[in-house]
């Protein structure tokens, strides 16, 4: 991370000065119940499994891969893009779940570095993605599609199972900025709004590959 973004980040909805020292571990109330929101992400995570797989399954292989220019992804490349980030906070979350306490009823607090994140990974954010989470180029099987889709639902079993757990009573480091902390809350969430925003790529994406693929196979 470069001292620019650095100072991005601890500037953020607050008036700190780049020489100040941040206080990244502030929390921002959500408004919600810890039951009330993991029933909302298991609730968006299964819609955008739906969604994800109405817009690809349908797709030929051809249709999957296509991109209008190296530069942007293929469908089947947003959902390696996915799986890669994904991946990174399976193990993360499962530990700080064991760790979590149990309480039957508690607040939905962000962190400051996690709210951070939940603007900028969601379907209004401009985040660019880091290098390691870039998809390979190359031909993808539509495999890709249930591979992603199984990976969703292992996190809405992870939802599933923090119900009666604090969500904001661990904290750890980010997968990708070890430097700054985060909560259960923070991740959910995180993991909840990107899948949002690639969805909604995806969908936009296969429609093109669609009417592109079906012109340069019409009659001259």
């Amino acid at each position: 991370m470069t001292r620019a973004e650095s100072q991005r980040i601890i500037a953020w909805e607050g008036d700190a000065t780049p020489d100040a020292t941040p206080d990244v571990h502030r929390t921002y109330n959500s408004g919600m119940q810890a039951e009330e929101f993991l029933t909302s992400v298991e609730t968006r995570l299964k819609d955008h499994i739906k969604r994800g797989k109405a817009a690809a399954e349908p797709l030929t292989r051809e249709q999957l891969n296509w991109t209008p220019d190296p530069a942007r992804w293929s469908v089947a490349q947003i959902f390696e893009h996915m799986m890669l980030a994904n991946e990174r906070y399976l193990l993360p979350v499962k530990d700080a779940l064991d760790k979590s306490e149990k309480r039957v009823r508690s607040d939905v607090k962000y962190t400051r570095f996690g709210k951070f994140l939940i603007k900028n990974a969601g379907p209004e954010g401009n985040a660019p993605a880091p290098k390691p989470l870039h998809p390979k180029p190359g031909f993808y099987s539509n495999e890709v599609i249930e591979k992603w889709a199984l990976q969703t639902e292992d996190f809405v079993d992870l939802a599933k199972s923090a119900h009666g757990h604090d969500l904001c009573s661990v904290r750890f480091p980010n997968p990708f900025l070890a430097i700054f902390k985060m909560n259960l809350a923070d991740s959910f969430e995180i993991l909840t709004v990107h899948t949002e925003r690639h969805v909604r790529q995806i969908e936009a994406m296969a429609q093109r590959a669609k009417a592109a693929l079906k012109e340069t196979a019409a009659p001259a």
